[in-house]
């Protein structure tokens, strides 16, 4: 059983308040029980009778200032209010006039305990961080609170405020510093690669219509015009023929669609032995996304037929250049109406695109 620690007297927090208020004026650097004692209307010998020594002192003191912290963190609001906001609202604090004399206490606490890790210092330091990144952390909304990603985000919040604090403190710069912390703030809020969902494929509802006849014609205005021209890309869009083109094979089947995070990013259309159609959002392309879809198509045609084929215009040098990487064969220049295309085939016995390449 733990034996409850005897409540300090009346006349031990009167002496530790006032001596507390010199070290807020002075320091601790240099602090001597004589002086101390002498400013705040005592002696040597009671602060020794009552502390112990200078080092039980400076540790009560240390104790002391770390209750003003913890009284600033209290206030804030609690859980999910958003890292962004909490830095925000932390550097509010920490700029404040008011708070200076506390704030060079704790950074010279904070220093001591770094390089005289076993004296009255000790722990000071690695208790000061834990308190905030607790407080950080509480400002988190799940699932970002308990992953790696949310754990780094707050750490590098700490990591901010106490290199712009000891910025602050040396040149008193308050709008220099704070603009510094507010930019640096809107980061903290912005989702990682690491927490976003996977790409899904999935075959695509009646539902989908509408994103995918926006996904087609987004593809064809930012990528088609290079090869095909704007009058045939303006009419090809204008005319809805893109539009009917989707439409028509989502009534048929074989359409998919790869989301990521609730949007549809990527499309494909399969025709019985042919990749009818592959597109991927321009603001994620050259992410890979490419290559998973195809290896999908693949996947999916060459289960059900031994060869299997696609077609792509001969100007599209990209995507030609793409289907070579992925291990497709160029056939023949096909004939017809309309810009030249050129056939790419694929069969079983051909090696397959490596799965690390997919990543």
């Amino acid at each position: 059983m733990t034996t409850p620690k005897p409540t300090p007297s009346a006349r031990k927090t009167e002496l530790l308040e006032a001596a507390y208020a010199y070290a807020l004026e002075h320091g601790l650097a240099d602090l001597s029980l004589r002086p101390v004692a002498a400013a705040i209307g005592s002696s040597p010998r009671v602060l020794m009778f009552l502390f112990g020594n200078k080092d039980g002192l400076v540790k009560a003191l240390l104790v002391r200032a770390r209750v003003d912290e913890l009284a600033m963190i209290e206030p804030l609001p609690s859980s999910a209010m958003g890292l962004p906001e909490a830095v925000t609202h932390v550097w509010a604090w920490l700029a404040a006039e008011e708070h200076r004399p506390l704030l060079r206490l704790w950074v010279e606490a904070y220093a001591r305990s770094l390089v005289e890790p076993d004296g009255p210092w000790a722990g000071f330091a690695e208790s000061t961080v834990n308190d905030w990144l607790a407080l950080l952390a509480a400002s988190q909304p799940e699932p970002e609170r308990t992953n790696p990603d949310g754990e780094a985000r707050r750490t590098l919040a700490l990591a901010t405020l106490r290199g712009a604090l000891l910025d602050l403190l040396a040149t008193g710069d308050v709008e220099r510093v704070t603009a510094a912390v507010e930019l640096q703030a809107g980061s903290f809020g912005r989702t990682t690669p690491a927490e976003q969902q996977h790409p899904v494929i999935r075959p695509a509802a009646g539902a989908d219509l509408g994103d995918l006849q926006s996904l087609a014609r987004r593809v064809i205005d930012t990528c088609y015009r290079g090869f095909l021209g704007d009058e045939a890309v303006d009419w090809f869009i204008g005319s809805g023929a893109s539009d009917e083109h989707v439409a028509t094979h989502l009534e048929q089947g074989g359409v998919y669609c790869l989301v990521q995070d609730g949007r549809i990013i990527g499309l494909s259309i399969l025709d019985g032995t042919t990749v009818d159609l592959m597109m991927i959002d321009p603001e994620r392309q050259g992410q890979g996304l490419g290559r998973l879809l195809l290896r999908h198509a693949e996947d999916t045609l060459l289960a059900q037929h031994p060869t299997i084929r696609l077609e792509t215009f001969s100007g599209n040098t990209r995507a030609m250049s793409f289907y070579d990487a992925c291990g497709w064969v160029l056939g023949e220049r096909l004939e017809g109406e309309g810009p030249d295309k050129v056939e790419y085939l694929k069969s079983r016995t051909a090696d397959p695109v490596p799965a690390s390449t997919l990543t």
